[in-house]
């Protein structure tokens, strides 16, 4: 009888073509991977030989009597992962110490591969009095192919037939005592690059494994490496070549001195500061295209703030930059739905064309994953997971350590975040520094206070900085694309709740332009945007901010790019989505935000009226004033921001300190230039406190193999001892889906991440108190490892509120008053 690994494919078929996918892997990677590991003192002929011993052994624990009865539904089920893990520790020739050995990395793999390990894990008392029956002739059989292979490994003759998992436990407990600490974080990158490449290899040669077969008559090897050649930017088989060519610039245009500048660097470790329009983007695709070629990295990272940011620059990297979609990823919390909309638009689907729910959330749920462990070789991040893929964070943090070890880090628009998560940052940074990867922050308002807190955090290096000059070319005049002038009064008034008749004056005045409203609030946002679209204007009026479903949100950010374009410049699929939701194929428009579109959004106005804000704010949002504007008059149009002062109730300014607003609105002047916002900033923010974060350093420390689990980890935003706070909230939210979506989340519970929102504790609070707030249950299917089915029922919360398209959740006054 046949020794099975899947249900239709014979063991030695399946780890066979487990290797030859290594081995295509390998041999793709290389030339990186030989310098790669020089860089930390490894050999790369023992690294290789290790990595390829784990993936022939990593499911010879599957050759059990136990689990081949398990296999053929005649036992339970048993683990092959710990004896896999035993029979490679007894028949290679380990090495009697620890010393970071390749081979105890290729083994702890091996004991990882098909789950994240943990303190808890595999634990001496719980396998006490498990034993496995084992086939000697066969285990020899297997070894000795590869001992053909690897001589040089000197592998042992099999003997027991019999083994005994308790056992196997105690070399493991002294393992989870070894191995922590920081001084094991480069061993944490070794052990993660075979994780990772055993993984991968294992899941396609599953994924990939033949036709037909059954238990009586399995099937042997599937895959050779002439077929595996010929698999081009598709997971794991992806091609940074074209990285190396692309020009990231304009055709008829050279990159600017910027640019040129930080492909000179010969430091990675770089502060670049640079204002909004200048080409930050291209200067980091540059330094990033000569570190390639140097072979320094195979992949880049780019972190973001928010999923509004990181959905636009996946848009601008294919779009403006001709990046070919394959190669770039993105992950957050609502990545699924972003790609399902981009997957839409790349097939350019008829409306009428039956689709195949299921086949595409696999599609979809396939690639969360790859991004998820930055398997492409341009990722887009939140910057949350960047940090929690160095601790236990989530389920395939290990996986995707060796990948962010391999990249340039690249950390946009850093002055976004509060002091808490820029503790975090900076000891992600200190941690990258320690283990040589190439790291570049990227930021249009960083404090010299700040930059100098930076400085520190590894003794006696200093980072690289670099401001870019904002001249005019050929000159030695400042760009000054805008104006700045003050209103006399508030957006809206903080008694009866009107809009501004100063606002509602120059808004018509300026019609026929462009022009972006900047409200600190949701509520005030919505009562704007209702304010002008009952006074009639016939312009394109759209309203954003962060309290429309995750579904609505992503059509908006790709609607909002299209009315800030030229008619002339919009395509038949932007076209037809403005028509879709009654918006005009015509110039004109009007955009009322909050500032969720301050950021990293390439579009451009020609006036701008903001509430006062954080003054690096009001530089971020007057980044998408007359964007690649050099004089404020232009074509006799003057551009302006108009800035309304702060709110006399400390309520109103929320999110903001009145303090920071009031000092904001003391010092900005009317003649916007680049280094008059740096001037301003440091008034602004004088001092910085000591930028640090306990509890993920010791998260780092301690998960380096074993460690905690990622929900011991985890620590929201409330601080408790022990867990790791990324990101701290002023207040607490609610997760709701508004009524009318109910019957969709209903019907399957898939749909809940993509039609629910957030909402304030205020609104949840006063919602539920008038019985808006209900309670229902979403169907969630489940499929087992035989293809079968079944459903369970998942708890979520609705709100009992009209919600829109236009607004989002709308202001109610029988319902919630002045709380939405």
């Amino acid at each position: 009888m046949e020794i099975l690994g899947k249900t239709n494919q014979t063991l030695r078929g399946h780890i066979q073509d487990c290797l030859t996918v290594c081995n295509e892997i390998i041999a793709r990677r290389e030339p990186f991977l030989r310098q790669f590991c020089q860089k930390f003192g490894w050999n790369w002929e023992d690294v290789k030989q290790a990595l390829r011993f784990a993936v022939w052994c990593h499911d010879i624990g599957k050759a059990s009597d136990e689990w081949q009865d398990y296999i053929r539904d005649n036992g339970s089920r048993i683990t092959h992962s710990l004896p896999s893990f035993g029979i490679g520790l007894m028949t290679s020739s380990m090495p009697k110490s620890f010393n970071n050995s390749p081979l105890y990395a290729a083994m702890l793999a091996v004991l990882a591969h098909h789950g994240q390990l943990h303190k808890d894990a595999f634990r001496e008392d719980n396998f006490r009095w498990q034993d496995v029956t084992l086939p000697v002739d066969y285990i020899n059989s297997h070894f000795e192919f590869f001992r053909q292979q690897e001589p040089s490994l000197h592998l042992k003759t099999w003997q027991p037939d019999t083994l005994s998992l308790g056992r196997i436990c105690a070399p493991i407990k002294k393992l989870k005592e070894i191995i922590k600490g920081p001084e094991k974080l480069q061993f944490k990158i070794l052990y993660s690059l075979m994780l990772n490449v055993l993984t991968t290899s294992d899941g396609y040669a599953s994924g990939n494994a033949p036709d037909g077969g059954t238990p009586e008559n399995p099937m042997g090897a599937n895959l050779t490496r002439e077929e595996l050649s010929r698999v081009q930017n598709k997971f794991p088989f992806f091609n940074n070549i074209l990285l190396k060519e692309l020009r990231f610039v304009p055709k008829d245009s050279e990159p600017n001195k910027m640019q040129c500048e930080i492909v000179q660097q010969d430091s990675g470790r770089i502060i670049l500061n640079a204002g909004c329009g200048e080409g930050k983007t291209a200067a980091a695709l540059l330094f990033a295209q000569k570190l390639l070629k140097e072979n320094c990295i195979d992949r880049i990272i780019f972190t973001l703030p928010t999923k509004f940011t990181a959905n636009n620059l996946n848009r601008d990297l294919t779009d403006k930059y001709a990046i070919p979609e394959e190669l770039v990823g993105i992950t957050h919390g609502d990545a699924s739905e972003f790609l399902r909309q981009r997957m839409q638009e790349t097939e350019n689907q008829q409306r009428e064309q039956e689709i195949d729910e299921d086949e595409i959330h696999n599609l979809i749920m396939a690639q969360v994953f790859e991004n998820s462990i930055y398997a492409k070789p341009i990722t887009i991040s939140t910057v949350d997971h960047l940090i929690m893929s160095l601790y236990h964070g989530y389920k395939f943090a290990d996986r995707a350590f060796s990948n962010v070890a391999s990249s340039l880090v690249v950390f946009d628009e850093v002055h976004y975040y509060e002091k808490h998560t820029m503790g975090a940052i900076a000891e992600t940074m200190r941690r990258l520094t320690e283990l040589q990867v190439p790291h570049l922050v990227m930021t249009a308002t960083i404090p010299c206070a700040v930059r100098n807190e930076l400085d520190k955090l590894v003794t006696n290096q200093p980072y690289r900085f670099q401001r870019a000059p904002a001249i005019i070319q050929g000159t030695s005049k400042p760009k000054t694309p805008f104006e700045i002038e003050r209103l006399s009064h508030t957006l809206i008034d903080e008694n009866d709740k009107s809009v501004s008749d100063e606002l509602l004056a120059f808004v018509a005045q300026n019609i026929e332009r462009r022009q972006i409203i900047f409200a600190n609030q949701v509520a005030r946002a919505k009562q704007i945007y209702l304010t002008l679209a009952n006074s009639g204007i016939t312009a394109n009026l759209i309203c954003y901010h962060s309290g429309f479903i995750s579904k609505h949100r992503n059509e908006k950010e790709k609607i909002i790019r299209a009315l800030f374009k030229s008619p002339k410049d919009r395509n038949a699929e932007e076209v037809r989505a403005l028509e879709d939701r009654g918006f005009y194929n015509t110039d004109p428009c009007i955009l009322v935000s909050t500032q969720v579109s301050e950021l990293s959004l390439d579009i451009s106005a020609d006036v701008m009226y903001s509430e006062i804000a954080p003054i690096d704010s009001i530089i971020q949002r007057g980044g998408r004033l007359h964007r690649k504007g050099e004089y404020p008059h232009d074509n006799g149009y003057a551009h302006r921001m108009y800035i309304a002062p702060p709110y006399e109730s400390d309520r109103a300014n929320l999110p903001y300190d009145q303090e920071i607003l009031q000092r904001s609105w003391d010092v900005v002047g009317q003649h916007y230039t680049f280094q008059n916002a740096c001037d301003w900033v440091n008034v602004v923010y004088p001092e910085s406190t000591s930028l640090m974060h306990a509890e993920l350093a010791e998260a780092i420390d301690t998960d380096i193999v074993f460690g905690k689990k990622p929900q011991d980890n985890w620590g929201d935003d409330i601080e408790e001892e022990g867990r790791v706070v990324i990101r701290k909230k002023n207040y607490q939210t609610y997760d709701v889906v508004p009524y009318e979506f109910v019957e969709t989340v209903e019907q399957d519970y898939r749909n809940y991440k993509t039609h629910s929102l957030s909402i304030s504790e205020g609104v949840f609070c006063a919602a539920l108190a008038q019985d808006k707030i209900l309670f229902r249950k979403g169907t969630q299917k489940l499929t087992n490892r035989q293809g079968g089915t079944r459903e369970i029922k998942i708890r979520f919360k609705t709100i009992k509120s009209r919600y829109t398209f236009r607004v989002g959740l709308e202001l109610d006054e029988e319902a919630i008053p002045n709380l939405l």
